[in-house]
């Protein structure tokens, strides 16, 4: 449901499993680089081998190598800087991969808990020049690309922990209300997102008071991705068990505190038609609600208020034709028993996914007759 691949025609590859590569094995001569409370900087210059250890001992043994006293290895994490992405990754269980090209690479050595602390204390001084009326919603390109290192760091589960614990999510959040800058926008998003692979913020979301209607006010701002945005966590927490009436309560206290009827705003996306993905969300969330409705009176309920909102002229009116929204109509459909008209240009649509699903199946065979072929050869 997050990054749907429905539309993109890749070639199908000869996959190798997990386990095979782990059974090949690794043996990678690296750098590592750590620099000490002190401000030293140290480097060690060895052998990731899995002969000989698995990632979580390599952490053990450099920690080792540095003198670095701790009851907690797991806190550590290895870092690598791709410069021409400007983008830093951290590196967990992917040292097991060996189809990763890692040799002759060089690493950071990076302590989660004192990142976490740092990111906290620069995200609040972010979060605070936003707010001031001078700042004018924008700050500057330094502070845009530190956000960038910041998305990478948000990968690590202990740095997730430290964040979320530190208070670090009412700031992203705040960040998200004040922004006025696009760019800003979307890396503030897209750090949401990557947060929210783990349980501590998604539970920070579902318990903390206020938290999901702060969210889900943002569905108000003018900006398309974070509109979309919005509709996706809304559809992942309608998902949780109890999710149906904690979003159905969400949405009607903010729409009222808006002087709005209830859905009115996500019904709105569709007769608007200002991005295919917002359209295929906001769909994908009646389709979650409806399913995740536990009784038919609140199945009704929800329905009567999405018709009093216009939902059937917003989806007579959609343009978007993708295989996912079509996907998706369809569903709605049985799911709700309403009946929709069907547009023309959504059965020329339908034309062209026939035509290009038949020109994938034939590239698929071809491809695994010619490796059939090489195979009998050799």
């Amino acid at each position: 449901i997050f990054s749907p691949e429905m539309e993109s025609l890749s070639l199908p590859s000869i996959d190798i499993s997990h386990a095979a590569l782990e059974e090949l094995g690794y043996n990678l001569d690296v750098t590592v680089e750590y620099t000490c409370p002190s401000g030293e900087l140290k480097k060690w210059e060895g052998t990731f081998s899995s002969e000989i250890e698995d990632y979580e001992g390599h952490i053990k043994t450099l920690l080792q190598h540095f003198d670095i006293k701790t009851t907690d290895a797991r806190n550590f994490i290895l870092q690598h800087e791709d410069n021409k992405k400007r983008k830093k990754y951290l590196l967990q269980k992917d040292l097991l991969n060996p189809s990763k090209n890692y040799g002759g690479r060089t690493f950071v050595l990076s302590d989660q808990t004192v990142d976490a602390k740092d990111s906290l204390v620069k995200l609040k001084k972010i979060s605070n020049w936003l707010q001031e009326p001078e700042s004018k919603g924008a700050t500057n390109m330094k502070d845009v690309l530190w956000f960038l290192d910041f998305e990478g760091m948000l990968r690590g589960e202990v740095f997730v922990e430290e964040f979320v614990e530190g208070g670090g999510m009412p700031m992203l959040m705040t960040i998200l209300e004040s922004s006025r800058k696009d760019n800003m926008t979307k890396l503030a998003v897209s750090c949401l997102y990557t947060a929210c692979e783990y349980e501590e913020p998604l539970e920070y979301l579902r318990e903390t008071e206020g938290a999901m209607e702060r969210l889900f006010k943002l569905i108000y701002k003018d900006s398309i991705k974070l509109n979309s945005a919005v509709m996706e966590f809304l559809f992942l927490m309608a998902s949780y068990d109890g999710g149906f009436n904690f979003v159905h309560r969400t949405i009607q206290t903010v729409d009222e505190d808006q002087k709005r009827p209830p859905y009115e705003r996500i019904v709105e996306f569709f007769s608007s038609n200002k991005g295919i993905e917002l359209n295929e969300n906001a769909l994908v969330f009646c389709n979650v609600l409806l399913e995740s409705a536990t009784r038919e009176d609140e199945k009704k309920e929800f329905l009567k208020m999405m018709d009093e909102a216009g939902l059937m002229k917003g989806l007579e009116t959609c343009e978007t034709t993708t295989e996912l929204y079509l996907h998706n109509l369809d569903k709605f459909r049985a799911l709700s028993g309403r009946l929709i008209k069907p547009r023309s240009n959504q059965v020329v649509a339908m034309d062209h996914l026939v035509k290009k699903l038949k020109e994938r199946h034939q590239i698929d065979l071809q491809r695994r007759r010619d490796y059939l072929r090489s195979e009998m050869g050799t």
